[in-house]
């Protein structure tokens, strides 16, 4: 952080200077005079920087990994505690984060109309602390026994929603509030100390939420209430960060001007009747028309503000593109394999290349690229900067595509609800061939201790034949089966002795024809020759991770299977209970890959040695989940181009009455960006996940033109700032005769305590 701060003693500005004789002021152009110039300090930074932006930046922090930490488990909450769908879970995902930059919106009219930026953030904060905590207690029994229900949980994100989406515009702009009105580079760094902490929590909370919520268990399952648990504690301490700088250093805190917002509507609406009704003389621009009620500040604001949102329209699809981060790269991350070496990542963990990779690339911008396009004589404005963000963008995703056409290779289909999965799994030393007596199918064969490939049938009855080639067992069998449409099943068939010699037995059981979640494997163990008058044989996994289960008896035919399990990708020792002091070992290791399901036949000896057989009937993943660094790369590239500009863009462009609401309408983008997911989503016109990755990318490279085109013709202004917002009031107030202290905004004085300052004055 240090030599990010540092930096600012000798950057330049890239960007072009506001010009203030912009022609939506409608002043004339002047020389600046010297004491407005923008003049670079050799003070120390600690100097230069006002004490309260370190607790803000602390606030920051703390705020950003209980968000993060927060998302970063919320896709595999949803489809594995409330049992959702991947693409109901996405689209939930997406309609949270909308409704987390819709809010900012209200939140920019409390601060700057009536709350103002302090009392904003310190009441929304707590409602925020209420939603994280029921989070967290939604996440407790019976919420995890398989019987969830969905209220709880979405009454928690509603009130994430409001308390993140209404403090995000009021802190950014809070803290730029902190700085004076020449301190021009001051604020620009501060934006990438802030956008630095904002990542460094970020970084945090990717990596230790998913380790709490998978390596500790709670309740027999994994502990996603620990998991939400511990970024509403993280939640606490940033409220208390907060009030401390206050109590302690104190903030510069300007009163809110009234329902500035508001305010625009109607002098937009007066501006157009007027000019429609023709009431008035010509005037220059069309917001003049509105001079006859509103006074011409707010005008002159309100022209502003609408030249900086009609830059905004396009900016939505590049969020679009960035937060499918945590939803459909999360989702590819989970058909690939974690593997490296004796380490193996998690597919959620994964989200933290971008936290990691932005604070590597700030320092890399801000001191190396952008400093070397300067010496080049390369222009490199707010807007050009936000164009070559999209473009990586676009190149980050045509990368996803490419490893999406990799990973559907190793994808499998489950059966529809018109059809049914059948597989043959052959425990008997000899090949078996199946055949159903209605000729619904020709016959299926598998070979000694292996399996068919799947069959896809019509859901119904059917009385299937087995034969074996075998002379040394009977030739052949029967079994009755039954299928229900969007089910697999297994018809597994092995040798037993019989008082007649040797047979065929088989029975119908469940399959899984699916990619489990999360990484890991599916297994079933399939055992015979076991003593028939048991019920049940209890079997231990030993490895990194260890797990017991039983498997079962099925009725009269002598077969012992367990359920289907999920199970983490590595090796195993497996042991059966043959009694109650002494567990026998399978002859050969359970090499466990990722997404695989795996049919385990254990065949105990008698006459012969035992046999074991691991049958991978869904295939494992086998495209490296490293695969994914360089579209991580690019995007992020592409976000320290964007969203950091951006913002600062954002705040710089502002009137000094409308910071937190421009702040606010930028975050709006991120809300219609979550909205464009959401349709393309929900729709599921392009059923290949590949080629909805490659018509993201078209779409933001068309976007990204778009935006270079309308940023050719803007011009930047100098918008006004507090301090000349007061100045003016005060001479205005002398010249009228009256003191300004006796016109003082009440709330003002409510507002303060005797460490704030106010008015413009700046407190080192």
């Amino acid at each position: 952080m240090r030599s990010i701060i540092k930096a600012g003693q000798t950057y330049e500005r890239i960007d072009e200077t506001f010009d203030s004789a912009s022609p939506l002021v409608d002043e004339k152009k002047e020389e600046l005079k010297d004491e407005d110039k923008v003049v670079e300090s050799n003070e120390p930074f600690y100097r230069r920087y006002p004490k309260s932006i370190y607790f803000i930046v602390g606030n920051e922090f703390c705020e950003r990994y209980s968000y993060y930490g927060m998302k970063a488990i919320l896709v595999l909450y949803f489809t594995e505690i409330l049992l959702l769908s991947a693409s109901t879970a996405t689209t939930i995902y997406h309609t949270f984060s909308l409704l987390c930059y819709l809010t900012p919106i209200f939140g920019a009219m409390l601060s700057d109309g009536y709350l103002g930026k302090f009392y904003t953030i310190f009441w929304l904060s707590w409602v925020y602390l209420i939603g994280s905590s029921t989070m967290s207690l939604t996440a407790l029994p019976p919420q995890t026994t398989g019987d969830p229900y969905f209220w709880g949980p979405a009454l928690g994100l509603l009130l994430i929603a409001i308390g993140t989406g209404g403090i995000k515009p009021c802190v950014a702009a809070f803290g730029g509030d902190q700085f004076g009105k020449h301190q021009t580079n001051e604020v620009q760094v501060f934006f990438s100390i802030f956008y630095f902490s904002i990542n460094c929590g970020s970084l945090l909370a990717t990596f230790l939420t998913p380790i709490l919520r998978e390596d500790v268990q709670c309740f027999d399952n994994d502990c996603y209430a620990l998991a939400f648990g511990v970024p509403a504690v993280l939640l606490l301490v940033a409220i208390f960060i907060f009030v401390l700088g206050r109590i302690t250093i104190g903030y510069k805190m300007y009163p809110p001007q009234g329902n500035i917002v508001w305010m625009v509507v109607k002098a937009t609406g007066r501006a157009i009747k007027n000019r429609c009704k023709g009431k008035q003389k010509q005037c220059e621009h069309w917001l003049d028309y509105a001079a006859d009620k509103y006074d011409q500040r707010l005008i002159n604001d309100a022209k502003i503000l609408y030249h900086v949102l009609i830059m905004y329209v396009p900016l939505p699809v590049f969020w679009a593109l960035f937060d499918q981060q945590g939803s459909r790269w999360t989702l590819q991350a989970t058909q690939m394999d974690g593997s490296l070496g004796g380490i193996n990542l998690k597919p959620d963990q994964m989200q933290l290349l971008n936290p990691l990779l932005i604070l590597l690339l700030i320092p890399i911008f801000d001191n190396l690229v952008y400093p070397c396009l300067k010496k080049c004589n390369i222009r490199c404005t707010h807007l050009q900067r936000m164009t070559w963000g999209m473009l990586f963008a676009a190149a980050a995703f045509v990368c996803s595509a490419f490893v999406q056409f990799a990973v559907n290779t190793t994808v499998v289909v489950p059966p529809e609800s018109t059809e049914s999965g059948v597989t043959l799994i052959n425990a008997a030393p000899c090949d078996v061939r199946m055949v159903p007596t209605n000729g619904a199918w020709d016959s299926v064969v598998a070979s000694p201790y292996d399996y068919s490939e799947i069959l896809m049938t019509t859901p119904g009855a059917y009385f299937l034949n087995l034969e074996g080639n075998c002379s040394s067992i009977g030739q052949s069998t029967n079994v009755a089966a039954d299928f229900d449409g969007g089910e697999a099943y297994r018809i597994i068939v092995a040798e037993f002795a019989t008082d007649n010699g040797h047979e065929l037995v088989a029975v119908q059981s469940p399959d899984k024809y699916e990619k489990p979640d999360r990484g890991l494997a599916y297994g079933s163990f399939i055992m015979t020759n076991l003593d028939p008058e048991r019920e049940y044989y209890t079997v231990h996994m030993s490895g990194e991770f260890d797990y017991e289960f039983n498997v079962t008896k099925q009725g009269d035919t002598g077969f012992f299977i367990s359920e289907w399990e999920l199970y983490e990708p590595v090796d195993y020792t497996v042991c059966v209970m043959v009694n109650e002091s002494y567990c026998e070992q399978l002859p050969s290791k359970f090499k466990v890959k990722a997404g695989a399901a795996y049919s385990v036949v254990y065949q105990a000896p008698h006459q012969g040695a035992a046999v074991m057989e691991v049958l991978e009937t869904v295939p494992a993943n086998t495209v490296n989940i490293l695969l994914q660094i360089p579209q991580y790369t690019l995007i992020t590239a592409g976000e320290v181009m964007f969203s950091i500009t951006g913002l600062e863009f954002s705040y710089a462009q502002a009137p000094a009455s409308m910071k937190s609401c421009l702040q606010a309408c930028w975050l709006l983008t991120v809300c219609f960006g979550n909205l464009i997911v959401i349709l393309i989503a929900e729709s599921s016109f392009i059923p290949n996940q590949a080629l909805e990755f490659l018509f993201f990318a078209g779409l933001m490279v068309v976007v990204s033109i778009i935006f270079a085109l309308m940023s050719t013709w803007y011009t930047y202004v100098t918008p006004t700032h507090y301090d000349d917002i007061v100045a003016e009031d005060e001479k205005e107030q002398l010249t009228n005769g009256v003191e300004a202290n006796e016109t003082k905004d009440p709330n003002e004085f409510a507002m303060t305590n005797p460490h704030d300052t106010t008015e413009g004055e700046e407190k080192n």
